[in-house]
């Protein structure tokens, strides 16, 4: 197996650790939908998770709600209207002083190499990648 896609394994799995981790702790990690959210569940990623663009009620109901955040983590699709969400999203969170985490967002659309569009993709991309998940 090629060194790039060892490293693009091993760098799948910490960032998959680190996510468990941080969400166990009680950051709040922001995705776009339902089934986004259940494909972190499925990867063991079970802490708060809020669908913004599924829950029936308007981002901005929702951005006002968030603002009493402490921090959290932005997950959004892949894809540009995704990129245009986690932008928006960080900015209002940002401006209500919540610690925002869009590293994660990104280092997860560069490994995945435009092999998947949303974070729903994420489980078969780890199981097509063979990552082992402690």
């Amino acid at each position: 197996m090629s060194r790039s896609v060892e490293e693009r394994r091993r760098r799948l799995a910490e960032l998959v650790a680190k996510l468990r981790e941080r969400s166990q702790s009680g950051v709040l990690i922001l995705v776009e939908g339902r089934k986004d959210a259940e494909a972190l569940a499925s990867i063991g990623i079970l802490g708060k998770i809020i669908c913004v663009k599924s829950s029936g009620r308007s981002l901005l109901d929702q951005l006002d709600e968030l603002k009493t955040l402490k921090e959290a983590i932005i997950l959004t699709d892949f894809d540009r209207r995704g990129a245009q969400l986690a932008r928006l999203l960080s900015r209002s969170l940002t401006e209500n002083r919540v610690k925002v985490d869009i590293a994660m967002w990104k280092e997860v659309r560069a490994l995945a190499k435009h092999e998947i569009k949303d974070v729903e993709g994420l489980p078969a991309l780890l199981e097509h990648m063979e990552v082992k998940l402690d």
